[in-house]
């Protein structure tokens, strides 16, 4: 008899459910299959033909941009020279370092220059955030690490080791690439859907069922005395869009074009939130626009809790980083009690697979700039918050 561990379990349970799935929608035949024909017929009578559609419509979209998606394969760094894997693009080749290294917290910021420069980097596909692979002339991969910045012809790049130390003076290669990560985690958000539980049913019904938001018909009275001194700096769409917010039982879509002041109002909701004694999880696409938010939060005094890799956070609130917060615990508890002392947390839609989010639920998710976000990316975080208030433009789609 095949014993499956407690870890594996849920694992084997949720691809159980994936193929049921299948089986369900195609109305196949398991008479012989007695335990999937029990998932289809229990295991799954929480879900209606309508959630089922919308599983298998975005599972089929979400394996068609992954397949559709141009990439280069990590492993022509092995196989193709330096000038062949630069026509394949995300590919800087023949750089050296031309500054001092810059040492942080067991981290090494390298700035790489090229001296006959015909071509700009920013041309290259690699920006900031980017994840990179180095490489020497004789030895591919000796170092990986975070794109801080790019410019014409500098790009710095955020390593683990300091490659000074046994490759100085040496000609050096910037590979990125593409992997599957982004696809994992959109599949695996997507899965909660199948869940049965209270979280995964409000978010059927909001998401899929499209059930219209609701909002209270008074206002706490004690938005009265807090509000005003917060809310005086913005324009009064800006102020209706706060306080609706606050007014939201379930959800809120804010539109606001270009130039509206989306940030000073998203700003303006987590102070007045914060007041309220609100726990807020801020989210965006990415790190940039998460941290535009956070740099103006902290000039405001109001302390974030900023989840991510510390390399990829901007230098004006490293200080709230979660590398910083935690570094100097030295027992579980000490833990725990970072991060149940956090009232606003911040981190971009793919950090939302961080596990403080299935241990804790937030008062508040708010998404900027969700035009730009894949819907299922959303899921991990609406899940983990009581209410979910979507920032951005529709018309400033992504192509």
């Amino acid at each position: 008899m095949l014993h499956v561990s407690k870890v594996l379990y849920p694992l084997l349970q949720k691809y159980l459910e994936i193929n049921a799935i299948g089986y369900r929608h195609q109305n196949t035949d398991l008479t012989n299959n007695t335990q999937l024909k029990s998932i289809k017929e229990q295991g799954l009578s929480h879900l209606s033909d309508i959630h089922i559609q919308y599983f298998i419509h975005f599972s089929n979209l979400l394996d068609l941009e992954r397949h559709k998606k141009v990439g280069k394969d990590v492993s022509l760094i092995y196989t193709k020279t330096p000038k062949e894997r630069e026509k394949f693009g995300k590919c800087i080749i023949f750089v050296k370092i031309t500054k001092e290294v810059i040492e942080c917290d067991g981290l090494y910021e390298h700035a790489f220059e090229k001296s006959d420069q015909v071509t700009t980097f920013l041309a290259s596909g690699i920006g900031e955030s980017s994840y990179v692979i180095v490489s020497t002339d004789t030895r591919p991969a000796v170092a990986a690490g975070i794109v801080s910045y790019v410019t014409h012809n500098t790009i710095s790049v955020i390593l683990e080791r300091n490659l000074n130390i046994k490759y100085r003076n040496l000609v050096f290669h910037i590979d990125s690439y593409d992997s599957n990560s982004a696809f994992s985690f959109n599949f695996a958000s997507l899965s909660v859907l199948l869940d049965a539980t209270e979280q995964a049913d409000r978010v059927r019904r909001l998401i899929i069922d499209k059930e219209p938001p609701t909002f209270k018909a008074k206002l706490p009275k004690v938005i009265a005395s807090k509000a005003p001194p917060i809310l005086k700096q913005l324009n009064r769409a800006q102020q209706r869009a706060v306080l609706k917010a606050c007014s939201a039982n379930d959800y809120l879509l804010i539109k606001g074009m270009p130039g509206a002041g989306k940030t000073a109002t998203i700003v303006a909701l987590v102070q007045l939130l914060v007041e309220l004694h609100h726990t807020v999880l801020i989210t965006s696409h990415t790190h940039a626009a998460v941290d535009n938010v956070c740099v103006r939060l902290k000039k405001l005094g109001i302390n974030v809790l900023r989840l991510g890799t510390t390399g990829r956070i901007h230098p004006d609130i490293q200080n709230m980083s979660e590398y910083e917060l935690t570094k100097r615990c030295k027992t579980p508890q000490e833990l725990e009690q970072v991060y149940a002392k956090a009232k606003v947390f911040a981190v971009t839609c793919l950090g939302t697979k961080h596990p403080i989010f299935s241990k804790r639920v937030m008062d508040v998710c708010i998404v900027d700039e969700s035009t730009q976000v894949i819907q299922s990316s959303l899921f991990r975080a609406i899940c983990a918050s009581k209410k979910f208030i979507l920032i951005g433009d529709p018309d400033q789609l992504p192509p």
